[in-house]
């Protein structure tokens, strides 16, 4: 549809235009609730995977620090660089904030 209104529209068509306005406010608000559908299945979408990214890095984080020799020399900079590392990855993954779901618009 182009800029008409809803009841301009239903009147071009039907001067009445009680059944079509009707029938077109039905489907306007069938596509507000499709699309807020669409929006938090999305949503669950992103945080699911923002979920997996964070245990992943996590993972890989406490691997690589339980792999380091305890008994070599450079042992305590490995694990205080490691750990500065993982304190920044704490901090994106902190300004990292789920989405709001999404909501329908009221008129």
């Amino acid at each position: 549809m182009t800029n008409k209104s809803l009841d301009e529209t239903a009147n071009a068509v039907d001067p009445g235009g009680d059944d079509m306005s009707s029938i077109l406010e039905n489907l306007d608000l069938a596509n507000e609730v499709a699309r807020t559908n669409f929006e938090q299945q999305n949503n669950i979408s992103n945080d699911q995977a923002l979920f997996q990214l964070k245990y992943a890095t996590i993972a890989k984080c406490v691997e690589v620090i339980m792999s380091i020799d305890p008994d070599g020399k450079d042992a305590p900079h490995k694990i205080n660089t490691y750990k500065e590392l993982m304190d920044q990855f704490v901090d994106v993954f902190d300004k990292m904030k789920p989405n709001e779901p999404a909501r329908m618009k009221r008129k």
